[in-house]
């Protein structure tokens, strides 16, 4: 493996795969920056497979062209990139791993590709300008902790029916959020998935989910009906606390217990 400056992109380059990763340099990134799909040194010629956190920090940087060979885009890759707006995920990338966008505060909008797997912690934690995400495909498994946390001015995201687990405090804070709907394979939605969604004004949540976590819709202000499914069987503390316009609440035929500190707040 060597480190090489070709044309103001610093690459790791594998001699014996023939392949380019994209990696960070001392002086950093800014102003407009286009991946190469190939790099050639010394009459080698390297295919660009992925980004490492190459971008970190990079808080002049206002885009990047990745081309489509890149399969992987690693941790904390874009991590406080504050002046980029908008980006493209190539097709072949599975995993939109930890922290990646995180604190991309002028990041307004993303489409995930049809080969997204997960959606790994903290992803776009404080994407505050974000307002619309839309995720591809049905391959979509998991959004996982904090992983739009923050997003204070997210109104849109469409989700494919292939979800399966929303984590903790998956959309925390999300205060434009006005609707969310549950994919129907979600079995577990955890935590303070939903907390202070100050904007969310209904929920349905499926017969598929049989675990419901403690705070769930805590602080959710807006929220004045909800559906639980025949699928949940404890209501936890917490769950509806501070939801003040809770008005209509249906239970499913599943409900053994409920909390008696259903309606209270639920502290981390």
């Amino acid at each position: 493996m060597a480190d090489k400056n070709i044309k103001g992109i610093k690459y790791s380059l594998d001699a014996k795969k023939q392949t380019a990763i994209v990696i960070a340099r001392k002086k950093g990134y800014e102003g407009d920056i286009v991946i190469p799909e190939t790099v050639v040194y010394q009459n080698v010629t390297y295919c660009v497979k992925g980004i490492a956190n190459a971008f970190e920090g990079c808080s002049a940087l206002t885009s990047v062209a990745i081309p489509e060979s890149v399969n992987e885009i690693g941790y904390n890759a874009f991590d406080g990139c504050t002046s980029l707006s908008a980006i493209h995920i190539p097709k072949k990338v599975k995993v939109i791993k930890d922290e990646t966008f995180r604190a991309c505060s002028s990041l307004t909008s993303i489409k995930l590709p049809a080969n997204i797997r997960s959606i790994s912690h903290g992803a776009f934690k404080g994407c505050t300008a974000l307002t619309k995400v839309v995720v591809l495909g049905k391959k979509l498994k998991a959004i996982r902790t904090f992983a739009f946390f923050g997003c204070s001015s997210l109104s849109s995201i469409r989700i494919p029916d292939s979800l399966e687990l929303l984590s903790y405090a998956a959309f925390g804070g999300c205060s434009s959020l006005t609707t969310f709907d549950i994919p129907p394979q979600v079995s577990s939605i955890e935590e303070w998935a939903f907390a202070s969604c100050e904007s969310l004004s209904s929920m349905v949540i499926p017969d598929s989910v049989t675990n419901l976590e403690k705070g769930v819709f805590c602080g959710c202000t807006s929220l004045s009906s909800v559906s639980i499914g025949n699928g949940v069987s404890n209501i936890e503390p917490g769950t509806f606390g501070v939801c003040s316009a809770l008005t209509t609440l249906r239970i499913g035929s599943g409900v053994k217990k409920i909390s008696k500190d259903v309606f209270l707040e639920h502290k981390r």
